[in-house]
């Protein structure tokens, strides 16, 4: 959770369960408060210790990008970039020829987190770790990551997020800088929403298990440890940023679903008849292509009675 993370307390109402008029006020205050406003703001803060709580801290050349900022690192923007190449040797190269704004070899750098890395969605485990299941290992252990990970003067306290270095001159304040009440603002919903998921899909099985009991037994042995296939079979794909949704099951299905129709037509005794003027069916509606291609308002009731037509005129007997 986000309040545990941040090490913040974040809420709107006080211990005697009132509402927090002064946090509700600060907050608006601050969201009125113009550009100049907020870039003086972040350069009011020490250069020396953590900031408390953390804040939401916006480029200024790029203002809807956001990172959630914990304090002065031990670097500044003189120190070597750790992509080095041959126009970029240190941090202050690195702005000023990458995104275009200056800043001082002496500027202080401040370790940031990219908040555009939120993770969306519960995390499956999958062959092939990607580069967020490395992060994710190396995050396991706080701050005490490997140089690998973190180059120097950067911290990650939130798992999933990236870890940066921002110059101080170079950023403002997000119009809502509060840290531990953005997050909220952002995770607290997903959190819902995928609980909501989950009871769901437990609900579904369950209901399954009472009237199917077929499909009830098969769904409780792959949900036994986990829900991530149902709700693999239950989640649109407008309802998720990723692909886990239901359009992958959906084609597998009608491609079985094809197979046992053509499988039922070819054996079926009272069937079979029509299976044998199959043939002739199909070259009767290729014949239909080009006359329905040519009148694209034909309705459905007129093809059918055209199709019908060359059926006849070919002497097909359907009766």
């Amino acid at each position: 959770m986000p309040h545990l993370i941040l090490n913040t307390k974040c809420r709107c109402l006080t211990k005697d369960g009132d509402l927090d008029w002064d946090r509700i006020k600060n907050t608006v205050n601050e969201y009125g408060r113009t550009e100049e406003e907020r870039i003086k703001a972040v350069r009011a803060n020490s250069q020396h210790t953590e900031l408390q709580p953390p804040r939401i801290w916006c480029p200024i050349y790029d203002p809807h990008v956001s990172y959630i900022s914990y304090g002065p690192s031990r670097l500044d923007c003189g120190a070597p970039f750790p992509q080095q190449d041959e126009e970029i040797e240190t941090y202050s190269d690195y702005f000023t020829k990458k995104r275009e704004f200056e800043v001082k070899k002496s500027t202080k750098l401040f370790a940031v987190q990219r908040q555009w890395y939120l993770p969306r969605k519960m995390q499956r485990k999958v062959q092939n770790p990607s580069m967020f299941d490395a992060w994710k290992k190396k995050l396991e252990t706080d701050l005490d990551l490997d140089d690998s990970v973190l180059q120097d003067g950067e911290k990650c306290p939130c798992e999933g997020l990236v870890g940066a270095l921002m110059p101080i001159d170079a950023c403002l304040e997000a119009p809502i800088a509060d840290a531990s009440l953005m997050l909220h603002c952002l995770v607290l919903p997903q959190i819902l929403y995928h609980m909501d998921r989950l009871m769901t899909a437990q609900l579904f099985v369950e209901h399954c298990s009472d009237r199917l009991p077929i499909l009830g037994s098969h769904l409780r042995s792959i949900s036994k440890n986990s829900f991530d296939d149902v709700l693999e079979a239950l989640t649109a794909k407008s309802c998720v940023l990723q692909d886990i949704n239901y359009d992958r099951l959906e084609w597998l299905g009608d491609a079985v679903l094809k197979l046992i129709h053509t499988d039922a037509l070819l054996h079926s005794k009272d069937l079979r008849k029509w299976v044998s003027y199959l043939h002739e069916v199909c070259t009767a509606m290729g014949c239909c292509v080009p006359a329905i291609k040519s009148a694209p308002r034909l309705s459905i009731y007129r093809t059918v009675a055209f199709v019908c037509g060359i059926l006849i005129s070919s002497n097909i007997d359907l009766t």
